[in-house]
Order: C-alpha cells, then structure tokens, then sequence
C-alpha cells in the first residue's frame, strides 16, 4: 500500500510540477510579449523626454543671463531705493529743524507782540484814557457852572449835556 501511495504522491507532484513549468512557459511567454509591445512604447517616451530635456536645457541657458541681468538689477535698484530713503531722511530731519525754527520765531513774535501791546496799553492808550477822562470831566464841570449861570439858556442845550456818559475813570 505504501508503494501505491507512493506512485499516486509522485504522480500528483510530477504533475504539480508539470502545471507549473506550463504557468511559468505562459508567464514568460506573456512577459515576452509584452516587452516586445512595450519597448516601442519606452523607445518613444525616451525619445520624448530627450526632446523635452533639450528644450528645457535651451531655455535654462536662455535664462542664465536673465538670471544675471536680473540680479545685477534688483541691486541697481536697491541701491537707488537707499540713495532716495537717505534723501528723502534728510530732506525730513532739516524740515523738522526749520519747521522748529519757524516755531520758536513765531513763539518769540507773538509773545514780542504781546509785550508791545501791553506798553502801547500802558504807556499811550491809558494816558490817552485819562486825558479823554480829564476832558470830560472839565466839559461837565464846565457844562454844570454854564447851567448854573445860564438857566435862562434853552433846556435843549443843557440836555444834550446831561445825555452824554458823566463816568469818568482814571
């Protein structure tokens, strides 16, 4: 019986291995095949990718000294853009210093002003004020000895002198 078994065992392994040298004959077969399909296919996308990688290269080589044209410019620029913050910086600090200046001159004017009002107040309006007094209080005076003297005068000329302020401020 084990030499039964024995010949059924080799026979399912013989032809376990029968099936798969028949699996590996198909799967080279269809390997085979398929490379002779897809070797074209790589054959044009080669081709295609040296193409793209020759334009890419002319235009890296176009760019190279746009590169450096640009740069060389970003620094021209640069450069001006300091120049005019350095400018324009100084045209605002001497701004600043006669703006300043033209404050403390206005300062100085308008307290000089101020100062010259008061003298003018004290030394000629306020003379004139009392001189202004002193004649209108020697005009009533006058006005009150007339009255006295003269009531006979007509009522309308001794009125217009009451009319007028008898304040007088010294």
């Amino acid at each position: 019986m084990t030499d039964t078994l024995l010949v059924v065992f080799t026979g399912i392994l013989a032809f376990a291995v029968l099936m798969q040298s028949a699996m590996f004959l198909l799967a080279f077969l269809n390997f085979r095949r398929l490379s002779t399909d897809l070797l074209p296919q790589v054959q044009r996308l080669t081709d295609k990718t040296e193409a793209a990688l020759a334009t890419i290269t002319d235009i890296a080589e176009n760019i190279k000294p746009i590169t450096g044209k640009l740069a060389d410019s970003a620094d021209i620029i640069h450069g001006r853009v300091v120049e005019v913050d350095d400018f324009l910086g100084g045209i605002v600090e001497k701004s600043r210093r006669e703006f300043s200046g033209i404050e403390d001159s206005l300062s100085e004017a308008s307290q000089r002003i101020r100062e010259t009002i008061d003298i003018l107040s004290d030394n000629i309006l306020m003379p004139v004020s009392r001189i202004n007094a002193l004649t209108k209080a020697v005009r009533v005076a006058v006005g009150v000895f007339f009255k006295r003297r003269g009531k006979e005068k007509s009522i309308a000329g001794a009125s217009s002198i009451d009319s007028n302020d008898d304040t007088i401020f010294f």
